[in-house]
């Protein structure tokens, strides 16, 4: 009994450091895990032009989504409601996204049509908003400055649609561009 007691904890010492060893093998070697849920790495823009030029707005309470657009050093946002026919909701749609500046900060932030439930808060180099747009053909934004604080910036956009990425409903610059993947990164040297 000793003898089979002495081998059935061999067995499981045995099983156990290969065990630990194979889950490590299997997951790869240390910093090779996959990020988690909430971490994001932006993609970049192919050229920061994407962003330049106002588009054309009379399309945005047509088609609904989040535009994006730069003129100088302003940025601008704008949200419109997304045709949904014959549905009726019982919440509005949330628009909300976070701008991130790296080498900068945020400046002069004004609300264009900002309703009173609807949220844009900044610090130094993060913008917040959430916006509940109730009516259809309504359009609601904000616009804000870059003050770049080294010689190359960068500006990271991530938009979301009733808590989830929905990089088909935003447009850049004049050209109305749309990314493909949220987050994206716009960098100016």
């Amino acid at each position: 009994m000793v003898l089979f007691i002495k081998m059935m904890r061999n067995i499981l010492f045995i099983l156990l450091v290969f065990g630990v060893t194979a889950c490590s093998t299997i997951l790869g070697p240390p910093g090779s895990e996959p990020d988690g849920p909430f971490m994001h790495h932006p993609q970049s823009l192919p050229s920061e032009r994407i962003v330049e030029g106002q588009p054309n707005l009379s399309l945005l309470t047509v088609r609904g989504g989040m535009y994006v657009w730069k003129t100088g050093n302003s940025w601008h946002v704008r949200i419109a409601q997304v045709y949904q026919p014959h549905l009726r909701l019982a919440l509005p749609p949330a628009y909300s996204g976070t701008i991130r500046i790296d080498n900068g900060v945020i400046v002069n932030v004004s609300h264009k049509n900002v309703g009173p439930a609807n949220e844009v808060s900044f610090r130094m180099n993060e913008l917040f908003f959430r916006f509940e747009l109730r009516k259809e053909k309504e359009v609601q934004g904000f616009d804000f400055q870059v003050q770049p604080t080294g010689i190359r910036h960068c500006v990271s956009l991530d938009f979301l649609y009733n808590g989830m990425s929905s990089p088909d409903l935003v447009f850049m610059g004049s050209s109305m561009y749309n990314p493909g993947t949220l987050p994206v990164n716009v960098c100016f040297d």
